[in-house]
């Protein structure tokens, strides 16, 4: 028996699920607690979901915004660095859990399947399916993270060359 075989015979894809699902049911509950604690004058379910909505698309729109900034006003090698790190852990996220939490937790507290990805896929004329909106997500969250994989890359390797250079 091979290692590959032993591999397929010792975790299956079902091992895979369960384990994806127990990770990302500890993900809500302890951010969806976080942010009860934040936000502890609120009682009601779907104004703490509302609230998260807000936070999570500011969190998106301030990681687009610093950016832009690490492009034009600010040409910081740690800036670009921090934002490739945000990118890098909303993408492993993503990954792992298979789906945002985030959007998990708002829709389960505001009671509706709106994501953040519906205003793009209307833009685009996709339907709008959580399938559709989970696999926008990962193709936005990919391409980010090889562009600026890349451009971080191409960075680093200047940064050495002008260091090293006579």
């Amino acid at each position: 028996m091979n290692t590959t075989e032993y591999y397929r015979m010792s975790v299956s894809y079902s091992d895979k699920s369960i384990i994806q699902k127990w990770f990302r049911t500890m993900l809500e509950y302890w951010i969806e607690h976080i942010f009860r604690m934040l936000f502890f004058w609120e009682s009601d379910d779907k104004r703490i979901g509302i609230l998260i909505r807000y936070v999570h698309s500011f969190t998106i729109s301030f990681i687009f915004i610093c950016y832009i900034i690490a492009h034009t006003i600010i040409p910081s090698y740690w800036l670009m660095f921090s934002v490739w790190i945000s990118i890098m852990i909303i993408w492993i996220h993503h990954i792992l859990t298979g789906s945002c939490v985030f959007t998990r937790i708002e829709q389960r507290l505001i009671n509706d399947k709106i994501t953040l990805a519906d205003p793009l896929l209307q833009l685009f004329d996709i339907p709008i399916t959580n399938k559709n909106a989970m696999t926008f997500t990962y193709f936005i969250s990919t391409i980010s993270v090889v562009t600026i994989s890349l451009e971080l890359f191409t960075r680093t390797l200047l940064n050495v060359k002008s260091v090293f250079t006579f």
